[in-house]
């Protein structure tokens, strides 16, 4: 059997094994001594790891106990506006068919009259 990679070890001391895969793991590690420090080395990484996580969860000298929360005021609740996000957002509906098409006739007349004009300074000039 190769060396253990790193993930073979993690898994070892999760307990992510088969039952066969831990018995040839094992062999290994009582033959092969470069192993055997590796997973020492795992093991001391994790136990400070460990030790680091629970040292920033619980700082000296202070309670693990919640503070209770404040009271509620006993005023009775008023009615208030909605903010606009809990309201329905407002769709914007295409125009109706008779402006889409007065849009278009009164293009075609802005167009016409710029032609107009062109040609009349033309004929100026």
């Amino acid at each position: 059997m190769s060396h253990l990679d790193e993930g073979t070890l993690h898994a070892l001391l999760d307990g992510e094994l088969e039952l066969a895969e831990v018995r040839e793991i094992q062999t290994h590690l009582g033959t092969c001594s470069a192993c055997d420090s590796r997973l020492q080395d795992v093991k001391q990484f994790l136990a400070e790891a460990d030790r680091l996580v629970g040292a920033l969860e619980a700082p000296a000298g202070s309670s693990r106990a919640r503070p209770e929360p404040a009271p509620l005021p006993s005023q009775p609740l008023t009615p208030r506006e909605p903010p606009s996000w809990e309201s329905a957002p407002e769709l914007l509906l295409p125009d109706p068919p008779d402006t889409a098409g007065q849009r278009h006739w009164t293009r075609g007349v802005r167009w016409a009259a710029m032609i107009l004009v062109v040609f009349g300074a033309g004929r100026l000039i």
